[in-house]
């Protein structure tokens, strides 16, 4: 084997190995995911443009019921577009309960915090109003976008560290069954 082809089959492993970890390891967030996709396609169109030399990919479907999407490409750039269309699209968000009680969120990027303290109380059907926030205060967009909590009280209390400070003013959680009352505290 010569240099070169040896270089591919590293590519290669170096290709597999990094989708058997991140199988085991996803990404947290729209933007891993897509420096994920990206670093995929360049592995993958490296190793086989290097290993095959020579390579075609040619597929075709239809788009509707008044067209079809056709195309052809070879070699590396045969992978990447292999990989551009066979690649899963990332989830919108992710509610994991996998420990017993635990809430595990990833909101989408730009969620206002009225959107996420609905989106952390329709978990198991739930509801949620919010008192005595003024608009603006409705309409803070998150900074961050994991919550990870035990209980959806909890989730509610921790929303208030995922805005920017002083955008929220602080406030009261009260639960009543599957409803949930958020009360901001007045100004002094």
């Amino acid at each position: 084997m010569t240099v070169i082809t040896w270089v591919g089959v590293g590519t290669f492993v170096v290709l597999v190995l990094f989708l058997l970890v991140v199988y085991f390891f996803p990404p947290k967030d729209h933007g891993q995911y897509v420096v994920l996709r990206l670093i995929a396609m360049v592995l993958a169109g490296v190793s086989g443009g290097i290993l095959s030399g020579e390579m075609t990919l040619q597929f075709s479907g239809a788009v509707s019921d008044f067209g079809k999407l056709a195309g052809s490409a070879s070699g590396a750039l045969g992978l990447l577009v292999l990989i551009w269309f066979t690649f899963p699209r990332p989830p919108d968000q992710r509610v994991d309960r996998s420990a017993a009680g635990s809430i595990s969120i990833a909101f989408p990027a730009n969620t206002k915090f009225r959107q996420a303290a609905e989106i952390i109380a329709r978990i198991d059907n739930g509801s949620v109003s919010l008192k005595g926030f003024e608009p603006q205060e409705e309409a803070t967009q998150l900074s961050f976008f994991n919550l990870r909590e035990r209980s959806k009280v909890a989730a509610f209390r921790r929303l208030a560290d995922l805005v920017p400070q002083n955008k929220i003013r602080p406030y009261e959680v009260r639960e009543s069954g599957a409803h949930f009352d958020l009360i901001a505290k007045s100004r002094n």
